[in-house]
């Protein structure tokens, strides 16, 4: 064996013990991690860190093996992504927001596309959201049929696409390396998984962002009409989908800085003219509907300023957490020493990947959910930095590692602990009434006291059926509006269920009855039915408890 090998073997081998030394540290050091939906310290609470032993083991071991091989094919790199996002399809919603987006989705898939344009923000309860992520899955359900699968499907594709788009951002800024890299390692961020599968508009704008990165730079560099109509819908999608997003679009100033070091000094009129054109396209849809729905703008301005933007100083999670335990540690590190290198090489490419992440950090936003639509840039860093590695392998065995260490942390640990959760009641009961004979079941919701209003459980209830819902709320005694006002779930008390849930006929065969305590329900109406199955889940975290009995006759 030659000594150069001998030196590339050992490099491999102590990549591969410091991964598992990475996970046996933050381990430990759990109690650091203050995520509040998969923090360390509270899933490793609720899951044997002795079960996934060996599953890490065989990771690293598989790492060792993909190493050997080159980078991916582009393709290859879209299929696997695909195929590990649908790993966490067995996930339950794990955030009631997933009410607002389901119900308008719907409204959109009983009454079509005019009624969604027209009543939005009025009749369709809207709180702080945008449409266009709600209107696709809405327009999912009625091609497709109002199915989970439908969702998780659009969602884990988009996620796909922006592994893609990711991989096609760092190969036309660097090299097809950089790009193929910065493709895996969106693959080693163990929270990103969890939000996959989701009924919510994080993943989507994320894909709306980095697609609306990429087609902006390639505009600007080539023009043309297919480059500009790219551009122009992806800035639309990501205009629509997120207000947050509108503050990250300033990276668009740093890809025309760059765009324009690039050209030299003789093409800075075609670049201005070309990126003029796309963003001038790009925002004429949502000029039009902003006018259109001005009162509602307005109303959603006022909450966001005077509510969430307060709320984001109260709701935080720390930079330590999202980036040590809920993003790789391997990408993180890379990432960090990407700054060194590009300023050392006076790279003027690498400020547009970095843009976001500075941003971000700039501007203080501590919770991980917000950070997602960043996530892209965050592996462009890392793989920027993974460059520098000399040894080809030796930068591909540490991405993989990130990788399988993380889907199996993500798969293994974070999900099963979701499953333990409250909420994942209502998936359970919904998939069992999806096995009982009968088209409609009648639900009744007791109140959750102050913690928020239990309307919100029966669309995250209906989900997860078939069945037509007959709705009826038993409403306790609304909390006063010192408390509804800070309250983190504020927009439930102002959520009123859709006309759609209301039904007049006699009492269906199947009860279900979601209560904040177990079996705690007693109806006189309910003397001839049975009790045939309770859903009492509950690993005590979290003060939201949907408890689901269901009745037959």
């Amino acid at each position: 064996m030659t000594e150069g090998k001998s030196e590339s073997r050992l490099n491999l081998l102590l990549a591969s013990v410091l991964a598992l030394f990475v996970f046996l540290f933050l381990y430990n050091f759990r109690f650091v991690d203050d995520n509040r939906l998969t923090g360390w310290q509270i899933v490793f609470g609720h899951i044997d860190v002795v079960t996934i032993a060996p599953m890490l083991l065989a990771a690293v071991m598989l790492a060792y093996v993909l190493s050997e091989h080159r980078s991916p094919r582009p393709v290859l790199l879209v299929a696997a992504s695909f195929a590990v996002g649908t790993l966490f399809w067995r996930e339950p919603e794990a955030l009631v927001d997933a009410a607002r987006y389901f119900t308008q989705a719907k409204h959109l898939e009983l009454y079509g596309v005019g009624y969604f344009i027209r009543e939005w923000g009025h009749s369709i309860v809207d709180w702080t959201d945008l449409p266009i992520v709600p209107f696709l899955y809405g327009l999912a359900y009625k091609v497709f049929g109002e199915s989970r699968f439908v969702i998780q499907a659009v969602t884990t594709s988009m996620f796909s696409v922006t592994v893609f788009t990711t991989y096609l951002i760092g190969r036309d800024f660097w090299d097809e390396e950089t790009g193929l890299t910065a493709g895996v390692l969106m693959m080693a961020m163990p929270f990103l998984y969890t939000q996959v599968p989701l009924m919510m508009v994080d993943v989507p704008s994320m894909f709306f962002l980095t697609l609306a990165i990429y087609a902006f730079q390639r505009v600007l560099r080539e023009g043309g009409l297919g480059a500009t109509a790219l551009a122009a819908l992806a800035l639309t999608g990501a205009v629509l989908s997120k207000y947050s997003l509108w503050v990250m679009l300033s990276v668009f100033a740093a890809i025309y800085a760059m765009s324009l070091q690039r050209g030299g000094k003789g093409a800075w009129k075609a670049i201005t003219g070309r990126g003029v054109v796309a963003v001038l396209l790009g925002l004429a849809v949502p000029a039009a509907f902003f006018l259109y729905k001005y009162d509602v703008i307005v109303r959603q301005m006022n909450l966001l300023f005077n509510y969430q933007r307060p709320g984001l100083h109260k709701w935080t999670e720390s930079f330590e957490s999202t980036f040590l335990f809920q993003v790789h540690p391997f990408v993180t590190a890379a990432a960090i020493y990407s700054v060194v290198a590009a300023m050392w090489k006076k790279d003027l490419k690498y400020l547009v990947v970095f843009w976001l992440v500075a941003l971000i950090i700039a501007m203080g936003v501590r919770r991980s959910r917000y950070l997602i639509p960043i996530f892209p840039m965050l592996a462009l860093m890392a793989s920027y930095g993974l460059q520098e590695l000399g040894e080809a392998r030796l930068r591909r065995i540490i991405a993989y590692l990130a990788v399988t260490t993380s889907v199996v942390v993500s798969a293994f640990a974070f999900v099963p602990f979701l499953k333990t959760n409250a909420i994942s009641n209502l998936m359970y009961a919904g998939n069992y009434l999806d096995t009982i004979d009968g088209g409609e079941v009648k639900v009744y919701a007791s109140s959750q006291g102050n913690v928020l209003d239990a309307s919100v459980s029966v669309p995250i209830l209906d989900i997860y059926t078939h069945k037509k819902i007959d709705y009826e709320y038993e409403r306790g005694q609304t909390p006063g509006d010192d408390v509804i006002k800070t309250s983190p779930l504020r927009f439930t008390w102002g959520y009123v269920n859709p006309e759609y849930y209301r039904s007049v006929g006699a009492l269906p065969p199947i009860v279900a009855v979601i209560t904040p305590e177990p079996h705690d329900f007693k109806d006189k109406n309910l003397g001839d039915y049975r009790l045939i199955k309770t859903y009492d889940t509950n690993a005590g975290l979290y003060r939201y408890r949907p408890f689901v009995s269901v009745y037959a006759k």
